[in-house]
């Protein structure tokens, strides 16, 4: 069951099941591209290619615990970020999009 274009979603409703694959590369600058990526929300698959957007890293533990930051696509999706030395090359992220709910982590890769 989908939400209708301009009709105001029941907040008691369940939201739809959301799954995302995507490749991130973060240029070093606060940009980054996305070369490739693939979701399904509610059971409807949408690939795309090339998406840009930024992201800032907003609060790094002096201690050298961690950071956390934001990253904030083009076309509109923002997530904040959370990440720790004691898991090297993984983030925790969670969609920040009002009325959205997506949490997941991200895993470094070797090129």
């Amino acid at each position: 069951m989908g939400i209708v274009p301009g009709t105001t979603p029941d907040p008691s409703a369940p939201l739809p099941p959301k799954a995302i694959i995507e490749l991130i590369r973060f240029n070093g600058d606060g940009t980054l591209v996305s070369p490739a990526s693939t979701r399904s929300v509610n059971g409807s698959v949408v690939s795309s290619t090339n998406s840009t957007g930024t992201y800032t890293i907003d609060d790094v533990d002096q201690s050298g615990g961690g950071c956390s930051g934001t990253i904030t696509f083009a076309e509109g999706p923002r997530w904040a970020f959370f990440t720790s030395v004691f898991a090297a090359g993984e983030l925790w992220v969670i969609l920040t999009n009002d009325k959205n709910v997506f949490r997941g982590n991200v895993t470094k890769i070797a090129r």
